[in-house]
């Protein structure tokens, strides 16, 4: 029979921010090849989504608890991603909205906007903060925020990809290190 321990949960959802982010990078060849909101993208989109909702969650019990924030932090992202899989499923199903300026698209819009992006930039923060994470991966996810000023946007997926790559990656390694915040964990776990 296998314990799972906190640290064996953190390198779970580590390796789902390793999909999620290979997930989230798939979706720039897709765009370049079959077009912007091709099935394909739209695909890979979804998956991603999905799966940065659930690994999003590990960087909450990988976090010091000296950071209360970190959980709002965390839900944001994860309203955010959930958000943005409901626009996907909407344009996969029934391609192109017919009104671009309705009043339900717009508070979508902003509890995106808000949620992923907002929430990333304060993660980042955090990240950099806890010494937890190493410093290179809360610089990918600054990256991937100044990646949206980019003219091609088919990148910004990439960019976006590679900072929970990067996330995945230091949450295997440093659950395996003991870096894991028993305290928090056992209060949110029960």
């Amino acid at each position: 029979m296998i314990k799972m321990t906190v640290e064996r949960f953190v390198q779970w959802f580590g390796a789902v921010c390793i999909l999620a982010g290979l997930a989230r990078i798939g979706m720039t060849p897709s765009n370049l090849v079959w077009g912007t909101d091709s099935p394909m993208e739209l695909m890979f989109a979804m998956i991603a989504c999905v799966l940065m909702a659930i690994g999003t969650f590990g960087v909450f019990l990988a976090l010091p608890s000296r950071f209360g924030v970190s959980l709002w932090t965390v839900l944001a992202i994860i309203i955010g991603n959930m958000m943005t899989l409901c626009v996907l499923y909407g344009r996969a199903a029934y391609g192109e909205y017919p009104g671009n300026d309705t009043l339900a698209e717009s508070i979508v819009g902003l509890i995106m906007t808000v949620g992923v992006l907002g929430g990333t930039l304060v993660l980042s923060v955090l990240m950099w903060r806890s010494n937890v994470f190493p410093r290179w991966s809360a610089l990918l996810h600054i990256l991937m925020l100044v990646s949206m000023a980019l003219p091609y946007e088919a990148y910004f997926a990439s960019f976006w990809g590679a900072a929970y790559v990067g996330m995945g990656i230091c949450m295997v390694k440093n659950a395996k290190h003991g870096s894991v915040n028993h305290e928090q964990t056992a209060r949110v776990l029960g």
